[in-house]
């Protein structure tokens, strides 16, 4: 993976927001183009909580019975560890969260 690849994979987890909110693609925030600010990055002494960022390599993920191959990424932090696919055909379109401490996922509409 390049330095380009990694950086629209960071700028789609940091600033497009497609993490966490609103989990549709119907949503209004998600089909007009505008873009906001989901978190940013701050100087470590201003930080909270340390995250790191794995890339695992590509799956094969069975999303609403459609076998995709995606690229999964590990997010952990010191109280957290989330799995999340992105497409990378696809601008790396956040199509699977799972927050397994919480029983929780979310697939992409």
């Amino acid at each position: 993976m390049n330095i380009d690849a990694a950086r629209r994979i960071a700028d789609t987890v940091l600033y497009e927001g497609y993490i966490l909110y609103p989990y549709r693609a119907s949503h209004g925030k998600n089909g007009s183009g505008v873009r906001w600010q989901f978190g940013v990055l701050v100087p470590q002494d201003r930080t909270s909580v340390r995250v790191r960022m794995e890339l695992v390599g590509r799956e094969k993920v069975t999303i609403r019975g459609t076998e995709r191959e995606l690229l999964r990424l590990n997010l952990k932090g010191e109280a957290f560890a989330w799995a999340l696919w992105v497409d990378e055909k696809d601008q790396f379109k956040l199509m699977r969260v799972l927050i397994a401490d919480d029983n929780t996922e979310v697939v992409r509409d």
